[in-house]
């Protein structure tokens, strides 16, 4: 069977209407871009979590006062009522046209990193939260970037050793203490590779910090974070 005869008769009979007002065409019409996608702009370099006084020119006190191991973060929208549909519906519902917003939005959004990138890197999950959703939602979105940017994607290089307990309704010292030895590298990282992490959500950044922490061990020199969402405050 045609693979794109079929695709074409699916964007028929299900359009793709914009995720903001509805409109028919894509997921994100021209005119939706602007309020939906985050932009640096009084925004942590570090974290990407919005400054509470327009006086700070680079980094929150945060990320001043507690050096993280992840060099920098962004995430394209701010983790909403809305937002978290998609996500929820990508990691519980099989909802996998979520990747294909996913990509819209990466090739409409300027990714603000210094450095060029050499790896990319989904969050892995536990061998047993695998078995239980079937799939790592990390890597396939790891597996968008991978499509937009043309770098390799790394499946295998962080193992999740730690089966840790939902993260919902910790604090952050808690999700530190819960994530603390969680992960493993389990490929060496040649010398001077700048890692991108992928991940769905931004919460408090302990995912993100502990996975570069671990992966900064295995020889990398600089890591970045790449979210779907943000949730900009507990």
């Amino acid at each position: 069977m045609n693979l794109n005869l079929v695709q074409k008769t699916l964007s028929v009979i299900w359009p793709k209407t914009c995720v903001v007002c509805d409109r028919v065409g894509s997921y994100v019409c021209e005119s939706c871009q602007s309020q939906l996608y985050l932009k640096a702009t009084n925004r942590c370099s570090t974290c990407f979590l919005p400054f509470v006084s327009s006086a700070l020119a680079h980094d929150c006190p945060d990320c001043s006062k507690s050096p993280k191991a992840l060099d920098q973060h962004q995430s394209l929208v701010r983790f909403d009522d809305q937002s978290s549909k998609w996500v929820h519906g990508l990691k519980y519902q099989h909802q996998f046209w979520v990747t294909e917003l996913f990509k819209e939005m990466l090739l409409q959004t300027d990714l603000l990193f210094e450095q060029p990138i050499d790896w990319i890197v989904p969050v892995p999950l536990h061998v047993k939260k695998i078995k239980e959703r079937g799939f790592n939602q990390s890597e396939r979105l790891g597996q968008v970037v991978q499509n937009v940017i043309k770098q390799p994607l790394q499946k295998t290089a962080l193992k999740r050793i730690k089966n840790t307990p939902s993260q919902t309704g910790l604090s952050r010292v808690e999700r530190q203490s819960n994530l603390k030895e969680a992960f493993e590298y389990s490929l060496s990282v040649p010398a001077a590779q700048t890692i991108l992490l992928v991940d769905d959500v931004y919460t408090t950044g302990a995912t993100l910090n502990e996975a570069a922490r671990t992966l900064k061990q295995a020889g990398a020199n600089v890591v970045y974070g790449l979210t779907l969402a943000i949730r900009e405050r507990l």
